[in-house]
């Protein structure tokens, strides 16, 4: 076959023993909807938001995602969570103007 595996690099946090703040976050931000398809819609949302939540003054999610106010449950969007939870969170954009980021493309 040929093939080559490609291992992806990822971001490893710890979560120091905590997974019933995690389930907190959960049923906060989502609701109680404990069936596996809304726990499968919500997938690792929780524990990205558990994280920046024990540190809200200096930590920040940055997302793709955009508010749907609208949406309920586990299709819940990850600004609409935090900004239930009070954790700052903006979009790549945001993040380029905060960092300064530019270039001299035209």
């Amino acid at each position: 076959m040929g093939g080559r595996f490609r291992r992806k690099g990822g971001v490893v946090i710890s979560l120091g023993g905590h997974p019933e703040h995690v389930a907190g976050v959960t049923i906060e931000g989502y609701g109680e909807d404990r069936s596996d398809t809304g726990i499968e819609t919500i997938g690792r949302d929780p524990f990205l938001i558990f994280y920046a939540s024990t540190d809200k003054k200096n930590r920040t999610i940055v997302t793709t995602e955009v508010s749907k106010p609208s949406k309920k449950r586990a299709n819940r969007q990850i600004p609409d969570v935090c900004r239930d939870l009070g954790i700052r969170c903006i979009n790549n954009f945001q993040l380029l103007n905060e960092l300064d980021f530019w270039t001299s493309w035209k």
